[in-house]
């Protein structure tokens, strides 16, 4: 909101690219609900325990007030029962919008009922008997993605408006293998930009001297580890305090915290707010064995359908969030754990589901601390050279 005087009332946030649920939902749309919850169903058991994926749809029955649970008609705002195979979550009223990006803004892929609900992309069944619903619906046709069935039969209206692209993928009725494995080729490259971020913006108090300044080898630890992340990233960001700001030297962006006080957890929260649409690579500064090699292993591992992507740290024996790559879902993820007094990267790890990579070497995760530490680093790195 802008006043007239040009004031800027509310911060200027970088928003996620959702549609109205996710970044990724598709509404199946031009046939009977049946064949619509047919299809959904087709691609869930083929995909539904490698991906996050949600179906969305109306039951004709909930107009009927009877039939919702007893709990919720006796006055409940909601009712959360454990079926033993599974948990079920009732509530009483209706989403508003920002509250169905909260609920389901987590998913790989939200399938839509287009019937009643709306989404970003469209997936258009040819059906001769729902011509005329298709038509009613053609302001829904946004960005259509694939055909099943023959689109030159589709309902003139539909044609003429070139609702339909040309070259978009179609698909025979009868070859339900070559839509689902385009589905499931989608799901697999859905794969976000990664950034980089490297944590430079401790107070080193252990060791008593900066330690994104120390220089091991050619280039203070700061550039080094950059020089690293870069072949692997759309770009590269050195996380600072701002008072750091006029005193590092990079030919990398400075990136300073905007969640101030908490440490790496306000520096991989400041770089979401950035871009929440970004996955973040996000390292710590003084790790001087780290190479190339091990953010190349770590890379060729991501599970962009989890949290995050960590390398198991066999001294700790947890893993090592500042050596992590971060997707896009872990924003929302860290603020809630931060509202309920959570400022612990490693703690949000240990409580998602997130894929844990087992470094080759796993003296790349050693980390110096102190001035004795540093010494005997520095000997170490001078000796192999």
């Amino acid at each position: 909101m802008t006043t007239h005087k040009g004031h800027t009332k509310h911060a200027q946030l970088t928003k996620p690219s959702f549609g109205v649920y996710n970044r990724n939902e598709i509404a199946l749309i031009g046939t009977n609900c049946d064949q619509i919850r047919y299809l959904a169903g087709l691609i869930l058991e083929r995909y539904g325990k490698q991906f996050r994926i949600a179906y969305v749809d109306t039951d004709h029955r909930a107009y009927d007030n009877d039939l919702q649970p007893e709990l919720l008609l006796k006055g409940a705002v909601a009712e959360f029962s454990d079926k033993i195979s599974y948990w079920e979550y009732g509530q009483a009223g209706a989403l508003n919008d920002l509250d169905k990006k909260l609920l389901l803004g987590s998913m790989d892929l939200v399938l839509v009922n287009g019937n009643h609900h709306r989404a970003s992309a469209q997936i258009v069944i040819e059906d001769p008997a729902k011509a005329a619903s298709l038509v009613k619906r053609a302001d829904q046709l946004s960005n259509v993605l694939a055909v099943i069935g023959d689109p030159s039969v589709l309902p003139e209206p539909v044609m003429v408006v070139e609702l339909i692209p040309k070259g978009i993928p179609q698909f025979p009725k009868t070859d339900q293998e070559a839509f689902l494995g385009w589905i499931g080729d989608r799901l697999r490259t859905l794969k976000v930009a990664l950034k980089g971020l490297v944590l430079a913006g401790g107070k080193s108090t252990r060791m008593g001297f900066d330690k994104g300044g120390i220089v091991y080898s050619e280039k203070d630890q700061r550039n080094r580890t950059a020089d690293l992340l870069a072949p692997f990233c759309e770009e590269v960001f050195i996380s600072c305090r701002r008072k750091q700001l006029d005193v590092i030297e990079s030919a990398y962006p400075l990136l300073a915290d905007t969640y101030l006080g908490l440490g790496p957890y306000g520096a991989i929260l400041s770089a979401f707010r950035r871009d929440p649409d970004a996955a973040w690579l996000v390292v710590a500064c003084d790790l001087p064995f780290l190479n190339s090699g091990a953010i190349g292993e770590l890379v060729s591992q991501r599970a962009a359908n989890t949290y995050a992507t960590a390398f198991y740290n066999k001294h700790t024996d947890f893993p090592d969030p500042l050596c992590t790559i971060w997707e896009p879902r872990a924003y929302r993820r860290m603020l809630e754990f931060l509202s309920l007094g959570v400022s612990c990267p490693r703690k949000v790890l240990i409580n998602s589901e997130i894929k844990l990579v087992s470094p080759l070497d796993p003296h790349i995760l050693t980390n110096v601390n102190t001035p004795e530490e540093f010494e005997q680093t520095k000997k170490l790195i001078q000796n192999k050279e």
